[in-house]
């Protein structure tokens, strides 16, 4: 069910969210994930904070940001910097 794939994939995600994120400039980013956490996948300022399910964090870390529901709160420009980066390996 859900519940237990976005339990085995939180941890994945939190191991994999500053390598994967590693062409993100001009931003820093958090990974919040309602009721699992979050991650610092990025230093820096203006923050990033991406929202959503640990499937749905995923989905942007390897490259699925279009296809993934997220919650994005930042400055525009920062929001720009992270929409326009490239995740994955």
């Amino acid at each position: 069910d859900d519940d237990s794939l976005d339990a085995a994939l939180w941890p994945m995600v939190k191991r994999g969210a500053r390598f994967m994120s590693r062409h993100v400039e001009d931003a820093g980013l958090e990974l919040v994930a309602p009721s699992y956490g979050s991650v610092i996948a990025r230093q820096g300022e203006p923050r990033v904070i991406v929202t959503g399910g640990p499937q749905e964090l995923a989905l942007l870390l390897f490259g699925r940001m279009k296809a993934a529901v997220l919650h994005l709160e930042g400055t525009e420009a920062a929001k720009a910097a992270v929409s326009q980066a490239r995740f994955g390996i």
